[in-house]
């Protein structure tokens, strides 16, 4: 499925909300679900706690599934230059673009839509470590943010994406 599929078939209205940061951009907040919009193909719980740490989005995990998670920022009170955010694999799967992939996807009126694409794939299994992820955004104050999250997996050997603290700077 391309990207733009994807992006016509999950981008939901989102929450929204007004603030200078993102609003629980790292999940904690009602179990993680305030101000985030949520969609998964086989209906598992996508925010949630991870043993040992704080909740976090959890992407991914079962054989074909599409899971999403949006939000809309409005009115930010500064400039901003990156989207940023720290994300864990955890993945069996080949790399490539045919298999296990994730997205985010951002957008503000002054820079249209901008993306990253990540592939789900780690030969050695568990990444026990987390990376820290930045997309490169032009944004003016005051202007919206739309922030959309989407991982796909396909049949083989499913992917797990692990999203916490998302931010803008």
């Amino acid at each position: 499925m391309h990207l733009k599929t994807l992006l016509a078939a999950l981008l939901l209205t989102p929450a929204v909300a007004s603030a200078s940061q993102i609003p629980n951009g790292d999940f904690e907040l009602n179990n993680g679900t305030s101000y985030w919009s949520v969609t998964s193909t086989t209906g598992h719980s996508v925010i949630s706690n991870m043993p040992g740490l704080n909740n976090a989005a959890y992407l991914g995990g079962f054989d074909n599934e599409v899971t999403s998670i949006s939000q809309t920022v409005t009115e930010l009170d500064y400039d901003m230059t990156d989207l940023i955010w720290e994300h864990n694999i955890t993945s069996n799967e080949p790399c490539g673009p045919e298999y296990d992939m994730a997205w985010v996807v951002a957008h503000t009126p002054s820079s249209g839509w901008q993306y990253t694409e990540i592939e789900l794939c780690n030969p050695g299994g568990i990444q026990l470590f987390w990376t820290a992820g930045v997309l490169p955004i032009s944004g003016n104050a005051h202007e919206t943010l739309t922030i959309l999250v989407v991982s796909q997996t396909d049949v083989s050997v499913p992917s797990t994406i692990v999203f916490d603290n998302f931010e803008t700077q």
